[in-house]
């Protein structure tokens, strides 16, 4: 199922397959590093930083994507969420 952009969000997806390859490739050797990724959307980059680093934790103001994604990496060392970001940064304006 591929959701719809929200402008509020300000979402833009990745879709390259070389492009998101690259970039955790330039993050280098991840295997026992905590990664924070910030807005993961649809998972393009979340998909191989899961299998690359020792944890991660994905920061997603949209809560349908933060679902989609706790559901599909369920069975890995990730962790997909809204009320992190809103307990860290609670004076952040938030688009609901």
């Amino acid at each position: 199922m591929q959701m719809k952009r929200k402008p509020k969000f300000g979402q833009n997806f990745l879709v390259d397959d070389a492009a998101r390859h690259a970039i955790v490739d330039a993050l280098g050797d991840l295997g026992k590093r905590t990664v924070i990724e910030i807005g993961p959307g649809h998972g393009a980059i979340t998909e191989i930083l899961a299998r690359r680093c020792h944890r991660l934790i994905a920061l997603e103001l949209d809560r349908a994507l933060a679902a989609e994604l706790a559901f599909r990496f369920r069975d890995q060392k990730a962790m997909f969420s809204r009320p992190i970001f809103e307990r860290l940064c609670p004076r952040v304006r938030r688009p609901m």
